[in-house]
């Protein structure tokens, strides 16, 4: 996202964004094909004539998320904690109970609570997914109505 930040109050905007492409917005949005370094150069007129800046912009690429999690429990009630890197934008939670509580054994919210109906062991499997990709993280919990764990 460029944000023009000129004086003088210009009345028309040239951005080359130093890939071949162009904009006459006041405030463009552009997305780069490729990583590298491009050279946006930005013109801007109004009734005393024109000026213009430069500035050479890094694009990165950007990754696929890496998920990862974390849990706090308190007896059969467990709250997980999204430790993901990389941005994820949608997160997709399995509590490993479905076949107790088909309802509400999964969760798109990022840090979910959980409620287990009995003790024992569960495979909790967290899927993070952006732009680029997606990744699962599948953790085994030991839920014990009689056993408190911090982020483990």
């Amino acid at each position: 996202v460029f944000t023009d930040r000129s004086t003088g109050k210009p009345k028309t905007w040239s951005w080359d964004f130093g890939d071949g492409t162009a904009s006459n917005l006041q405030n463009p949005q552009h997305t780069y094909a490729a990583a590298g370094s491009y050279t946006v150069v930005l013109v801007v007129t109004n009734d005393a004539g024109s000026d213009q800046a430069s500035k050479v912009v890094t694009v990165n690429p950007a990754s696929k998320p890496v998920a990862n999690f974390c849990y706090n429990r308190n007896g059969l009630v467990v709250i997980f904690s999204d430790l993901s890197t990389q941005s994820p934008t949608s997160w997709a939670w399995d509590f490993g109970d479905c076949e107790s509580q088909a309802a509400t054994c999964k969760s798109t919210v990022k840090n979910p609570g959980h409620t287990y109906l009995a003790s024992g062991t569960y495979a909790v499997s967290l899927t993070v997914t952006n732009a680029v990709g997606q990744d699962t993280k599948t953790r085994f919990i030991d839920v014990d109505v009689t056993v408190d764990g911090f982020c483990q």
